[in-house]
């Protein structure tokens, strides 16, 4: 049984996206076709080693199009309830100002209290900042 994996056309990425696919290419591209061994061609173009065979494993899995790099969702995007931004935000614009560590600790004890999910300190920070 074979799995369906999911390749983006090179046809579909932008032109910064198959500029980058084409330099890393060009990296991979004596160990391909030359029989260079990995780490001779990586060290030649000043990649890291791991780096390049990261490169090589998406380039076998997903063709040149699994050089692009990858397109993460906005970072500004929070999963959160309204109602839980405004308490963290509200907290984070109190005079004086509590340190996120504070502010976390508040939070999590007003979520525990009402059985809800919780998010890492992390999305405080941002928010706060």
């Amino acid at each position: 049984m074979t799995r369906a994996c999911k390749t983006t056309p090179v046809i579909a990425l932008t032109e910064a996206q198959r500029q980058v696919a084409m330099e890393r290419f060009v990296v991979l591209q004596p160990h391909l076709e030359e029989d260079v061994p990995r780490a001779r061609a990586a060290r030649e173009a000043g990649v890291p080693i791991r780096t390049a065979e990261r490169w090589l494993a998406r380039y076998r899995q997903k063709g040149l199009a699994g050089l692009a790099r990858p397109v993460r969702r906005a970072a500004a995007v929070h999963r959160l309830p309204a109602d839980l931004v405004a308490l963290i935000e509200g907290l984070g614009l109190k005079k004086p100002r509590a340190s996120a560590a504070a502010i976390h600790r508040r939070v999590r004890d007003v979520v525990l209290s009402q059985s809800c999910f919780f998010k890492s300190l992390g999305v405080c920070k941002s928010l706060n900042s």
